[in-house]
């Protein structure tokens, strides 16, 4: 269960943002979109963002519902779990990770577990070994199944 529940925070720390530590923000859009990342500016009726998942972007201001910090993942983490604990493909996708080398040295990280277990997305993303989770083509895969 533990490499589940690690296995969605990489997920959430893929979605929300990048290792530069800056503030994740949770931003919806009109049509109900969510995207996590770091609001690097506001010119000219223009937001710029950054995120892993979708890089540097630019989003009309007229489009934006509101912007949020993204502070407490706890509901992200919820919403994820439940996508993975419900469907049978992604279950079977995420268990063989234990097994895998680097997943097991994070598991390891005293850092890392204590990060996972207070849901500290800043220590996880500040984090080398959690960030080149973040770039494991399973999780990569299991990102894409899940956003879809």
């Amino acid at each position: 269960m533990r490499s589940i529940y690690f296995c969605i925070l990489l997920l959430v720390g893929f979605i929300a943002g990048d290792a530069s530590g800056a503030e994740i923000k949770h931003v919806t859009l009109n049509d109900g979109s969510i995207i996590h990342g770091e609001i690097l500016s506001l010119s000219d009726g223009l937001y710029t963002l950054k995120s892993i998942s979708l890089g540097t972007i630019k989003i009309e201001e007229s489009k934006v519902q509101s912007i949020t910090p993204l502070k407490n993942i706890k509901k992200e983490i919820q919403t994820f779990e439940q996508k993975i604990m419900n469907n049978a493909e992604l279950l079977n996708i995420i268990l063989p990770l234990q097994d895998d080398p680097d997943f097991q040295k994070a598991l390891e990280d005293p850092s890392i577990i204590e990060a996972v277990e207070t849901g500290d997305m800043n220590a996880l993303l500040s984090n080398p070994k959690f960030i080149k989770l973040l770039n494991n083509v399973t999780i990569l895969d299991i990102k894409d199944k899940i956003t879809k």
